[in-house]
């Protein structure tokens, strides 16, 4: 992360309703974010506690030293005095391993807490692909909702909290990469997809139909993977098939009149990226989220397909020489992913999340034995 962009200030809002005065944030920012999902979380969770955060994360089975995948991507953050400190901490070789997603957040919040002051609060971040509880080893149903997580992409199903999403980073960057969009006469009447193996193996994989649909219906579909995370006897069965093919900047992919958005492991980052190029999408039914999703609107701002790729040819057909609606669809979604995911509007998220958090949160907070202020991974500039 450039820490030059982050626009540390010295101005401080007294509180958070002070700061979303100021800020004109919308009281229906994101319906999947702070809205009903987080409402009802509410009435699983109850009130929350400090104690209970550390019970869940002393836990034999899903605790740090449990060696579970999902557990060892979740961090423990407090804000006390409104400084940021850090626990549950990863360590490799004697030295804090942490995340590169952590990173970002830490930073962010960071610049955030030098505008606003908060209710000290304590919460769990996760910053690994699609969680949820179910997916613990050894899970006790009778604790389904053990503490409240925030995350950056869920299902739509989860009981877990949406805040920024992975995609935030480098944002500003891909806008920057769209500063020149080829005309629609210059663009080929097709769709383009590029990505790697992820999503199940070859044969029930998502992303290997829509490479052998683009195999069968070269005049619709351009799709290749560009990475083989399988076994080699399967890749080299795929070069020799034709499913692989060369990497394509997002600027190179404007050369076609839409983008094909599927999931692998998890929801795919490229999706706000290439939306706020002005990229036409075409996207997947999913069960999956990132905060800004259910306000996005079909046929305005994207254009839905099946979540089996069933009418994907079908709409390729359908648009690719209605000039028209693929300039309203590609506008109307580029102003709309640009707004949402401009720094103000991540403010006013993080602000709503946490004043509506803080209102289930038992004061007083006390801090972690052994955790770090969060200078010590993201230092501010000097004032």
């Amino acid at each position: 992360m450039n820490f030059d962009d982050l626009n540390f200030t010295v101005t401080m809002f007294r509180n958070v309703q002070d700061f979303k005065a100021a800020m004109s944030c919308s009281n229906d920012l994101s319906v999947a974010a702070t809205g009903d999902i987080l409402r009802n979380a509410t009435l699983h969770y109850g009130q929350v506690t400090g104690a209970r955060i550390s019970q869940f994360l002393s836990h034999p089975r899903w605790g740090r030293n449990s060696g579970d995948y999902w557990m060892s991507h979740i961090f423990r953050l407090q804000v006390i005095h409104n400084t940021l400190f850090l626990s549950n901490l990863p360590y490799k070789n004697g030295q804090i391993n942490l995340h590169p997603r952590m990173y970002t957040i830490i930073c962010f919040l960071q610049r955030f807490l030098r505008k606003v002051s908060i209710v000290d609060t304590d919460f769990l971040v996760y910053v690994g692909d699609l969680f949820d509880w179910d997916m613990l080893p050894f899970f006790d149903p009778a604790l389904r909702f053990p503490v409240p997580l925030f995350v950056q992409e869920k299902t739509k199903i989860s009981e877990t909290f949406l805040i920024h999403p992975r995609s935030f980073d480098g944002f500003n960057e891909a806008i920057r990469e769209s500063s020149s969009v080829p005309g629609w006469n210059r663009r080929w009447k097709s769709a383009i997809w590029r990505g790697s193996t992820t999503g199940g193996g070859l044969e029930n994989s998502t992303r290997a139909k829509l490479v052998r649909m683009s195999l069968a219906h070269p005049d619709l579909i351009d799709a290749r993977f560009t990475h083989c995370s399988l076994d080699s006897i399967t890749c080299e069965e795929m070069h020799r098939c034709g499913m692989m093919g060369e990497s394509m900047s997002y600027s190179q992919q404007l050369l076609f009149r839409m983008v094909v958005m599927v999931d692998g492991n998890s929801l795919p980052d490229r999706f706000a990226h290439q939306m706020a190029m002005g990229h036409v999408i075409l996207k997947q039914d999913s069960p999956h989220e990132e905060f800004w999703y259910r306000d996005a609107k079909e046929w305005i701002h994207y254009i839905p397909v099946a979540k089996d790729l069933s009418n994907l040819a079908d709409r390729i057909k359908q648009v690719a020489n209605n000039e028209t609606l693929l300039t309203s669809i590609g506008t109307a979604g580029r102003d709309f992913i640009r707004q949402k995911m401009s720094p103000p509007s991540i403010d006013c998220l993080w602000a709503d999340l946490l004043q509506t958090y803080s209102r289930h949160m038992t004061q007083p907070v006390s801090q972690v034995h052994g955790s770090i202020a969060s200078y010590s991974f993201c230092r501010p500039p000097m004032t």
